[in-house]
């Protein structure tokens, strides 16, 4: 290959590059122009549904039993269910019989994992 080969297609690249950068600069700018245009209710209406005490309640629940789980949650008042369940459940918990949002919230901390597994792991029965 001749060095004016060589050059040329190192233009190429150099200028593909540039062309690149800045559409990679316009994409930034108009992320930011959106995030300028978020309202303050409308962030806060996406962190409702996780709060920090239900985040902290959450983790401490994995490090424990399903059994052991469910004793401490049993303990707990509707009220106090209500962000746990909304943080995880990702809808409210404020009409929700409390036995259900108990249920749904041990589903969630220990049974959806499991199965998600199971079904990753299962052959498809139809292919055999």
């Amino acid at each position: 290959m001749s060095k004016t080969s060589k050059t040329k297609s190192l233009l190429k690249v150099a200028e593909e590059l540039h062309r690149l950068a800045e559409r990679l600069r316009e994409i930034a700018e108009m992320e930011a122009q959106q995030e300028k245009a978020s309202t303050p209710a409308t962030k806060q209406r996406q962190r409702s549904f996780e709060t920090p005490n239900a985040s902290e309640a959450i983790q401490r629940l994995r490090t424990l039993s399903r059994e052991d789980a469910a004793k401490e949650l049993e303990a707990m008042s509707h009220s106090q269910l209500e962000p746990i369940f909304s943080s995880l459940a990702q809808m409210s918990g404020k009409k929700k019989p409390r036995e259900m949002m108990l249920k749904k919230i041990l589903w969630h901390l220990f049974d959806f994992n499991a199965g998600h597994e199971i079904a990753k792991n299962k052959p498809n029965e139809d292919n055999q």
